[in-house]
């Protein structure tokens, strides 16, 4: 990982890179991408509190690295659509397996869709695929694409977070482990909808949570 060069090819966006610990971190400010934000395989991928990225129709991000969102309620990370109308492809996180967890927290992400993005298809505007999560207070909402919240072959936690107003399924969750607690899942309530929440292949506890609104089932376990 060349430091200098990632700069140059980002240089709208302000960084930050400890080479002891081989992590880099997104400084707080407002950004544009105008283009897909790949980040290479490295210890960690952070995002300061106060960070709001407006991404540019049909971009993404994808993250080889484990990403830690280091909102606040006072200062949550915001990513959202450059144009409302416009949708941009994903946020994605991709691993390799049950060593390497990402953490969320006080994030608020709307207005993605989704996205093939070097040979691997992301089904939600959030997809994390092969990473272990942590999630406490994100809202993940206004969806365009099959999922607004998609993770696969991960053990997760969620918490104290919303997934409302996405097109179809608000939160699918393919062949993980763990638990969602003290959540809200609310779906549309009109047209054509899908699960409030989609379980396939998983064990999970699912415990003290709000469900309405879905236009299929409330939660779906296939």
């Amino acid at each position: 990982f060349s430091f200098d060069k990632f700069k140059k090819e980002y240089p709208q966006f302000r960084w930050a890179y400890n080479e002891e610990n081989d992590k880099l971190t997104l400084l707080e400010g407002s950004y544009v991408l105008n283009k897909d934000l790949i980040i290479p395989k490295i210890n960690g991928f952070g995002i300061d509190a106060g960070v709001n990225i407006l991404i540019a129709e049909n971009k993404s991000v994808l993250s080889y690295s484990p990403v830690e969102i280091m909102g606040t309620e006072e200062k949550p990370v915001i990513v959202k659509a450059l144009d409302g109308n416009k949708p941009f492809g994903t946020f994605a996180i991709l691993g390799e397996g049950s060593k390497t967890k990402s953490v969320i927290s006080w994030l608020d992400l709307s207005g993605g869709s989704e996205k093939w993005i070097n040979g691997v298809y992301f089904s939600g505007q959030l997809s994390i695929y092969h990473m272990n999560v942590e999630m406490d207070n994100a809202l993940v909402h206004g969806s365009h694409s099959d999922d607004g919240l998609n993770i696969k072959y991960s053990n997760v936690l969620i918490s104290n977070s919303k997934f409302y107003a996405s097109s179809a399924d608000q939160v699918d969750l393919d062949f993980v482990t763990g638990v969602i607690k003290n959540s809200e899942f609310k779906g549309i309530g009109e047209g054509i909808g899908g699960d409030n929440l989609d379980l396939s292949g998983s064990k999970v506890l699912v415990k003290n949570n709000k469900f309405s609104d879905s236009i299929d089932k409330g939660v779906s376990i296939g």
